[in-house]
């Protein structure tokens, strides 16, 4: 199904936001080597929040309710460090590594539907 609204700017931003979330990708896999340096988490929160804002601005709805969800959890991370992490951990980084494939289903026409990422939502929060 392919959705009527044009969602170009999409075309225009998508290099950068790819970029971006392999950037939060590698600094939560560096973290997880890691595990004490919550520098890293909040770095990769603070390209979450760029990757939200953008793709808000680029009225990409669901996407960005992504990222603001991933982004919660990447805070919530560094906030709690202490206590165990290993199922945020791994609901984060299925995200990061699902969510350009959602970017590219969009990019190539079509619907953006958040209810196809609702699974992936529920899991963040």
């Amino acid at each position: 199904m392919t959705n009527r609204n044009d969602f170009g700017a999409l075309n225009w931003i998508k290099s950068e936001l790819d970029e971006s979330i392999h950037k939060a990708r590698m600094l939560l896999e560096d973290y997880l080597e890691a595990e004490d340096d919550t520098n890293l988490l909040i770095e990769c929160a603070n390209h979450l929040h760029q990757i939200g804002g953008v793709l808000q601005m680029a009225q990409v709805f669901g996407p960005a309710m992504l990222a603001v969800e991933m982004e919660a959890v990447a805070r919530y991370m560094a906030a709690y460090q202490h206590q165990t992490q290993k199922d945020a951990a791994e609901a984060l980084m299925r995200a990061l590594i699902q969510f350009p494939d959602y970017l590219e289903q969009i990019q190539s026409g079509y619907s953006d539907i958040p209810l196809i990422i609702l699974p992936l939502l529920n899991e963040l929060r």
